[in-house]
């Protein structure tokens, strides 16, 4: 996967409207193309979208509304000097949450002024100078209510920020682990949240030694309104080897789900805080995608150039497709389709079957790079591809 933040492409816009749209061609299939337009780099996070408008993020840290139906940008914003590197952007309340790599902003989602910027707590145990880095939000997962953004950080943390103005409510830090020394509190991270509830659950990581040689992931209850911690669950570190976790989970029933970065899925009850269910992938791997869920079905990348429908009920396997390779960002699950990338393609399956549709080249470049995952409203598909924002119809 490429992570050359230094890649700027030369670009002239390009765009086609909806009564001269042109056929992209790829590899089993053609999309109808609704626009195409040039922007520096790419961003990580997946595209947002509001109203008319989906908001894109770009390799320099701008945040570019553009409309749905023509690409074409209404205000461009400049929020940081390096990409916009959060797993995704989300619209609440007028409210456009940004973040970043160290920091989260609120962005007015008609003007495009910076209403606020939230750095989260320090790192623990990453400092290298005399001043600590507020713990990074790349890759991270946030979720909200109407009121509140959660935000997860490396430190570890959770931040509750109002959305409208930045003000925190609370913040969670694990604090000392049983596995710390006296002397030093191991690194530890979250990148996922999810607020269900009166409970915002949250994902983590948590180094037993100095180096991460060995490592344990948590899922971990707070209380939405205080940020007090309810209970907490290991991971055994027999299940994954090494431990970690980069996605939010997701909450079917009383069952909360979440994928470790080796390709585990693991189902939690509630209640009980006890290991329901477990899917082991066929080798030992990894992904980037955290898993999605779609009714009573959980979609999911086990790292082993497989894509698997579970049953959230019990795990069980609905489908099983076979694409050769592991996901470099999440995947995009809607009522027809599932979508996802390996980095230099974007493939699109048939949700009730798992089989291919489609597999698409980035247009008008040899070099074809997706950066972001992809977004779906009113029938349109939006991603972030390398030095450009691409929407097409959903196939």
């Amino acid at each position: 996967m490429r992570m050359n933040l230094e890649r700027w492409l030369a670009f002239i816009p390009i765009v086609c409207v909806a009564s001269a749209c042109r056929e992209s061609t790829a590899s089993g299939g053609s999309v109808r193309e609704r626009w195409y337009q040039g922007q520096p780099g790419y961003g990580y996070a997946r595209p947002a979208t509001s109203g008319d408008l989906v908001f894109f993020g770009t390799g320099d840290g701008q945040v570019i509304a553009r409309r749905q139906a023509t690409g074409a940008a209404v205000w461009t914003t400049k929020v940081a000097s390096q990409w916009i590197g959060g797993s995704i952007m989300i619209v609440r309340d007028g409210v456009l949450v940004v973040p970043i790599v160290q920091s989260t902003v609120g962005i007015d989602v008609a003007t495009g002024s910076q209403l606020w910027k939230y750095d989260a707590p320090v790192d623990t145990g990453a400092q290298t100078g005399p001043t600590p880095s507020p713990g990074q939000v790349f890759r991270t997962h946030l979720d909200s209510d109407p009121q509140t953004v959660f935000i997860p950080a490396w430190g570890a943390s959770i931040s509750a920020v109002d959305i409208s103005t930045g003000a925190v409510r609370w913040i969670w830090e694990p604090g000392a682990s049983a596995t710390d020394t006296a002397a030093v509190r191991f690194r530890s991270g979250s990148e996922g949240a999810r607020a269900s509830g009166d409970t915002v659950f949250a994902t983590a990581w948590h180094f037993l030694d100095r180096t991460g040689n060995s490592s344990e992931a948590w899922l971990v209850a707070l209380d939405r309104q205080t940020g007090r911690e309810l209970w907490r669950f290991v991971v055994p570190t027999r299940y994954t080897g090494g431990a970690f976790v980069n996605g939010a989970p997701v909450v079917w029933g009383n069952l909360v789900i979440f994928e470790s970065i080796g390709g585990h899925e693991y189902a939690v009850d509630r209640s009980t805080q006890r290991l329901v269910w477990e899917h082991k992938p066929n080798t030992t791997n990894a992904t980037e995608a955290e898993s999605e869920l779609f009714g009573d079905i959980v979609y999911h990348d086990g790292g082993d150039g497989y894509i698997d429908a579970l049953r959230a009920s019990d795990g069980s396997l609905v489908w099983r497709a076979a694409f050769g390779g592991m996901t470099t960002r999440d995947l995009l699950v809607t009522d027809r389709r599932v979508i996802f990338t390996d980095g230099g393609s974007l493939r699109v399956l048939d949700r009730a079957t798992g089989r291919e549709i489609v597999r698409l080249q980035q247009p008008r470049t040899s070099d074809s790079f997706f950066g972001s995952p992809a977004a779906y409203a009113n029938g349109q598909i939006f991603v972030t591809v390398g030095g450009a924002a691409w929407s097409f119809d959903e196939p």
